[in-house]
């Protein structure tokens, strides 16, 4: 089995997040931009309401599949758009 060579050391490494932003980045959905909405700017956000649904708007552990190990920390899209956003 060729992932038997792959122990602790192999876990939550920089090449690793590295890999992960970039496959998350890649595989996002693609939406019909209507007027131009998107990409939402931060700084236009003020006093705006936004809202995120569906069932994995506050998953965490849903989202990672039935294949992972024990991730150093999870965001979901909730907390992460509240992150970028706080103090707007």
């Amino acid at each position: 089995q060729s992932y038997r060579k792959y122990n602790r050391t192999h876990v939550d490494t920089i090449e690793a997040r590295r890999l992960s932003l970039e496959s998350a980045q890649e595989s996002m959905v693609l939406l019909k931009n209507v007027n131009k909405a998107l990409p939402l700017h931060v700084d236009e956000l003020t006093n705006k309401k936004i809202a995120l649904i569906g069932p994995m708007a506050d998953a965490t552990v849903t989202m990672q599949g039935i294949y992972h190990g024990t991730a150093p920390f999870l965001i979901d899209p909730i907390n992460g758009f509240k992150n970028i956003t706080a103090g707007k």
